[in-house]
């Protein structure tokens, strides 16, 4: 089975756990009423595809109170979508392709024998 990260697919949870990792951009948020800010990052990735989060506090007020706590999130990947993009390409593509081989031959035929909106001079 795979698994989709963004608009790609990998192959196991680990390859997506990196994607997702590479792709987590580090978020910085006041909390406490504006006492502290926080900081969560994204380190590194498991085998099972679970993120291990830094999550870095400082005080706003200048004092020494800095603490960093390692998180690991897991994440439910859902699975790949780009068998039902092809088919649903395929499906448009085939209806496409046969809707112009009616309508060209018919258009052909038509012409050939000069039907038309009036008469040609």
């Amino acid at each position: 089975m795979s698994y989709q990260v963004g608009a790609f697919c990998y192959a196991s949870l680990a390859d997506a756990g990196s994607a997702a990792c590479s792709q987590f951009a580090p978020v910085t948020s006041i909390v406490n009423g504006g006492a502290s800010i926080t900081t969560v990052s994204c380190q590194s990735s498991t085998d099972a595809g679970a993120l291990n989060l830094m999550i870095v506090t400082n005080p706003t007020d200048g004092s020494s109170g800095m603490s960093v706590r390692a998180v690991t999130q897991y994440i439910v990947y859902q699975p790949c979508q780009e068998a039902k993009y092809w088919d649903a390409g395929f499906t448009v593509g085939g209806y496409v392709l046969a809707l112009l081989c009616v309508c060209v031959p018919l258009w052909r035929f038509t012409k050939w024998l000069g039907w038309g909106r009036g008469a040609e001079g």
